[in-house]
């Protein structure tokens, strides 16, 4: 791929560049990918070679921790209108930069934006996804996850997040339910107990009722 972009030109030449960036980046290369990207955009004359080139660029600003310059180079597409169809993509790797610096609040908030504004752009999906993770693994809200996870069904398709987002979302209602019949044969439980310590008249009818209901605990 790096020579068969040496021996093209223009648009070409990027779409091989940017091929061979994506290979860099998958084997965790960042410096190899950082300058086929470069070259690539430098290369590019069409606006979604463009695009993705300045792209991923940015995204392997981020995976190196140079988040600055990824920040620098997503706000520099974001003031080309030339490039508005791709202007969800944009918000969410900034969004995503901002938590990988740190900026975890800011991320959040971020990504709540693009789960409503762009809720027909995968950017959507992405984000939705993102936010149910957060509040599962990070905050620990299964509630707020498990809504989240829902989203990434009613966003457009993107493959592995959303079979991975359906699956999530199965599993925690099934968590929930069972943590409900848990709670719920507790509180009858400890309700027969404490009849059955006033001895009232229905003590026999409640210890059959605790006899059951621990069998069933």
């Amino acid at each position: 791929l790096d020579t068969a972009s040496t021996f093209a030109d223009g648009d070409e030449a990027a779409i091989y560049a940017c091929r061979a960036g994506r290979l860099f980046t998958e084997a965790q290369e960042y410096p190899g990918a950082l300058k086929v990207f470069i070259r690539a955009n430098e290369d590019a004359r069409g606006i979604e070679v463009k695009f993705y080139s300045r792209y991923y660029l940015s995204r392997v600003y981020r995976l190196m921790g140079k988040y600055r310059a990824a920040l620098d180079g997503l706000e520099s597409i974001h003031k080309d209108d030339n490039f508005v169809d791709y202007f969800p993509l944009v918000s969410y790797q900034e969004a995503t930069v901002l938590y990988d610096s740190g900026e975890v609040s800011t991320a959040v908030t971020s990504y709540e934006k693009i789960d409503t504004a762009y809720s027909t752009n995968v950017a959507a999906t992405r984000s939705a996804y993102r936010l149910a993770n957060i509040y599962l693994y990070l905050v620990g809200d299964v509630q707020s996850a498990l809504k989240y996870y829902q989203r990434v069904s009613s966003h457009p398709r993107v493959y592995s997040v959303s079979d991975s987002g359906q699956i999530m979302a199965k599993t925690l209602q099934d968590y929930l339910i069972a943590r409900y019949k848990v709670v719920l044969n507790d509180s009858l439980y400890y309700h027969a107990v404490d009849a059955a310590q006033r001895n009232d008249s229905t003590v026999s009818h409640t210890e059959a009722s605790l006899d059951t209901l621990y069998e069933h605990a």
